[in-house]
Formats: C-alpha cells, structure tokens, sequence
C-alpha cells in the first residue's frame, strides 16, 4: 500500500517509539487492513498492533461513534537516525477515497460535457470534501495518541 504521510515526532529513537507503541497495544493475529479496530470496553491500550514477517504496523482502537472515520495504518520507523511514523489508509479506507474521488472526476467531466448538472457537482463535491475532513480528523487523532503513548512511555 501506499504510505502518504510522515508523522515526524519529538526528539527519541525508533526503539523508543517501537516500545511505547508496543506498551500501549493489543496484539492482534489479523492483518489491519480487514479487521476491525472497534472496542467498545474500556481500556487502557491506544492502538491494536500486528507484528507481520516484515513489518509491524498499528492502527488506533476506535469507539463505535469512530467507526465512520477512515481507518489509518501506522508503520514506524525502522531507522535508528530518525523517528518518525509513516501513515497510509487501511484497504477499505482507500478503496472509498477512490470510489469518492473517482466519482468527482467523473461529475466534473460530465459538467464540462454539459451532460450533469449542478446540483450532482455540489453533491459529490460535499461528499468528496467531508470524506477529506474525517481523513484530517482521523490523523490529528491518531497523531495525538502516539505523542500520548511516547509520553506515557517516558513517564514508566
């Protein structure tokens, strides 16, 4: 998959952040991609973690109300030199903001065609941009949670 964000952090290794993610996890045996990060019990854990043959990823346990926000995969850093987290969408997520972004490109062929209206360039248009307002909302939480598990990390 594509990762298109980079979630640079506070000054600490990648082992550092690898642990505080780790501490902060609950293991999971699936790939992220399919399975669901929805908890609706209490817990004390930030993210749910899968450790695959080549990489480790996380993704942010959710509340039910949180189920309609896309769903981001985290990878962290495997270099010693830098410490950041890189982001991408899970497989369903991505396959949405397609199935969105495609149809605006084909309402915006259609209007300059002549063939659609303006009411149906409004409508995707609103779609399209409110599915881009979950996705930022989406990161600035899941970003808040891995500078909140570093902390708690630190803190240990």
């Amino acid at each position: 998959m594509l990762y298109f964000k980079k979630i640079k952090l506070p000054v600490c290794s990648s082992a550092e952040l690898e642990m505080a993610l780790r501490k902060v996890s609950l293991k999971s045996t699936t790939v992220l991609d399919m399975g669901s990060s929805t908890i609706n019990i209490g817990t004390d854990k930030y993210f749910i973690g899968y450790q695959g043959k080549n990489t480790l990823t996380f993704t942010r346990i959710r509340a039910f109300i949180e189920s309609l926000l896309p769903k981001l995969i985290i990878k962290p850093s495997q270099t010693d030199n830098e410490c950041y987290c890189q982001i991408r969408l899970s497989a369903i997520s991505f396959l949405i903001f397609l199935v969105f972004n495609f149809l605006e490109v084909l309402v915006i062929l259609s209007a300059i065609l002549g063939k659609a209206t303006l009411e149906g360039l409004v409508i995707v248009s609103i779609i399209c941009i409110l599915y881009w307002l979950l996705l930022f909302m989406e990161f600035k939480l899941t970003e808040k949670r891995i500078i909140k598990a570093l902390q708690y990390y630190r803190t240990m």
